[in-house]
């Protein structure tokens, strides 16, 4: 029976912008950045089942976009209304 314990902390941040212009059409993005720090020292063991000795923590970094390009547009009830 193996039990280990570690822990983690994720450190970062991020930014999304909107330009709308005329008619509807806009452009958006948004980028993120960020670093997990995690520390599995207890759960790594050897053929044997012996622990290494000193602290395995580790760094782990993630970067992310995402562009768009569209056209918002009013939708109009159906049936159309009659003017009276």
């Amino acid at each position: 029976d193996l039990r280990g314990d570690g822990s983690s902390r994720y450190t970062g941040g991020g930014l999304v912008a909107k330009w709308t212009a005329n008619h509807g059409f806009y452009v958006e993005g948004s980028l993120r950045a960020g670093t997990v720090h995690d520390d599995a020292s207890n759960l790594l063991r050897d053929g044997a089942g012996v622990r290494p000795t000193g602290r395995r923590a580790r760094r782990h970094t993630r970067e992310a976009g995402r562009p768009s390009v569209g056209r918002e547009e009013v939708r109009r009830s159906f049936p159309p209304r009659r003017e009276r």
